[in-house]
């Protein structure tokens, strides 16, 4: 009683998570989490597209068609059969995402139709849902912007160079004639998907950095440039 509706959604997402990695042994994913809540530091960069100023990105090693993720598709991508440890955390944390109907996702699929890359395209007027689920992507917010969450590529089609092609498919499809931007976060230590996000269209715009202490969390922006 007294709680909201989303809130409470969302924890009850990342409780099943958690539950979920513990049965597959990842103990150490669990801990993890823990770990960070009580003590760390996290540096990430906000990276921008411009979406009045055309973009052409890199084709795709293998043909790829987006569509939008259904149930049949979502169990095929979130399955955890055969995943080692650190792939394991990155399907289960897109499967909540998945679970608490976040809007709204989309997925490459490859000549014969199966999944390669999942990723959420979500207006900034649903700023509400995305603090809830996402965190704080950037300072603030308005019903021009489109933010992009989620990305991951299944372990057998990486290598295949799909995030540019698909991210770039993927903000086209989401974007309306009232959106200017798009935006999506990404942690400093992760090079792979700053660049996949540039040969996207996207340039860094603002440096992030996020402080746990004790579980209270703390938010912290500044301009920034990437070489």
């Amino acid at each position: 009683k007294g709680v909201d509706p989303g809130m409470r959604s969302t924890v009850e997402a990342k409780i099943r998570q958690r539950i979920r990695l513990l049965k597959c042994g990842d103990v150490k994913g669990v801990t993890a989490d823990l770990s960070r809540w009580s003590w760390s530091d996290e540096h990430a960069v906000v990276l921008i597209r411009d979406l009045t100023v055309p973009h052409s990105p890199p084709k795709a090693r293998i043909n790829i068609s987006i569509i939008p993720l259904d149930e049949g598709l979502a169990e095929e991508i979130f399955d955890p059969t055969g995943l080692d440890p650190c792939v394991l955390r990155e399907v289960e944390s897109r499967r909540r995402l998945w679970q608490v109907g976040l809007p709204t996702p989309y997925v490459a699929v490859d000549d014969g139709g199966a999944p390669c890359y999942v990723q959420w395209v979500v207006d900034g007027r649903h700023a509400d849902l995305i603090h809830d689920h996402l965190g704080p992507i950037v300072p603030s917010l308005g019903p021009t912007d489109l933010v992009l969450e989620g990305a991951w590529a299944t372990p057998r089609a990486r290598g295949k160079r799909i995030m540019a092609e698909a991210m770039s498919k993927i903000v086209e499809i989401g974007a309306q004639s009232h959106h200017l931007r798009a935006l999506t976060c990404v942690t400093v230590d992760n090079e792979p998907s700053i660049r996949g996000c540039r040969s996207a269209g996207f340039e860094v715009g603002l440096a992030r950095m996020e402080t746990w202490r004790l579980g209270r969390k703390q938010v912290h922006w500044k301009a920034a440039a990437l070489a």
